[in-house]
């Protein structure tokens, strides 16, 4: 029998401490992994369904009474409430010949153009309401156009402001600006107004 040895001895021991120290340490200790996955929310707000006053409803009157209308002073004196409704086509401000039907009866009055279009639209990426990508284009400017006006015309527009992020939004601030080619600025804004409903 072959004699032990003191270093061998120690080494031994030392080897064994190692094995026993690191499997102590790996009964006595766990990792914890966290994965954190953040993101923002999104602002946005559009105008949708741009169009000539009387494209709702409740803007029109279904028992026999007459609704709401713009007074030109042309023939009785008044278009219908729903002379321009065009129901839910989104896109479009008229129904379609009204307005050639209103530069006809016009004739003879007055020469003034108008025209309002959604600048730069786009579909919505995201559902609101009776609003989707499919049938309904937004967008965040409205440029309406009217030529030779005078004092006295009167043209009404309208549109629906939609949230279409994900974060609350509130109205806060609506610039209106104004240009004209033949008369001071100013002016032509004296003879405009914008009213506001919010429901």
């Amino acid at each position: 029998m072959k004699k032990v040895g003191k270093k061998s001895l120690i080494g031994g021991i030392l080897a064994l401490s190692l094995i026993l120290g690191g499997t102590g340490y790996a009964y006595w200790t766990d990792t914890l992994n966290i994965t954190t996955k953040a993101t923002t929310g999104e602002f946005g707000m559009k105008f949708v369904d741009l169009g000539l006053y009387a494209q709702y409803s409740d803007e029109i009157n279904t028992d026999g009474a007459k609704g709401w209308s713009i007074v030109d002073g042309i023939d009785k004196g008044y278009v219908e409430s729903d002379f321009f409704e065009r129901g839910t086509q989104y896109n479009k401000i008229a129904k379609d010949g009204s307005i050639e039907k209103y530069k006809e009866r016009q004739k003879g009055y007055s020469n003034t153009e108008f025209d309002a279009k959604l600048k730069d639209a786009a579909p919505l990426k995201k559902q609101v309401g009776p609003y989707n990508s499919a049938n309904t284009n937004g967008s965040d400017r409205i440029d309406i156009k009217i030529n030779e006006m005078y004092p006295g015309y009167a043209q009404a527009f309208r549109s629906d402001l939609l949230n279409v992020g994900s974060i609350a939004a509130k109205l806060g601030n609506m610039k209106f600006t104004v240009s004209s080619k033949d008369r001071d600025a100013s002016t032509v804004k004296d003879m405009l107004g914008i009213a506001l409903y919010m429901h």
